[in-house]
């Protein structure tokens, strides 16, 4: 059986716990449908903007939108590409 080390054991639960949070989820299930602004982000969430760039620079710490700059600076409205997986 293989064994996890425990800085990967912690890489996966910082992960899960970016996971466990309901306005996370739904703003990663928008992405995955299409590209998307923060501000359509907000109009399907119902998340603040404020609130929603929070969320996103959590997910984009964790890996788990791209970090190809757009996702960087969201307050801009620019679009935020489709998210093209969860947990790498």
């Amino acid at each position: 059986m293989y064994r996890r080390s425990r800085e990967a054991l912690e890489l996966i639960a910082q992960r899960f716990r970016a996971l466990a949070d309901p306005t996370r989820l739904a703003l990663l299930q928008a992405m995955f449908e299409r590209e998307r602004t923060v501000q359509d982000l907000c109009a399907v969430t119902g998340a603040s903007q404020a609130n929603a760039s929070k969320h996103l620079a959590l997910l984009l710490e964790q890996g788990l939108v791209p970090a190809d700059g757009t996702a960087s600076s969201p307050a801009t409205g620019s679009r935020i590409p489709r998210s093209s997986g969860c947990v790498t």
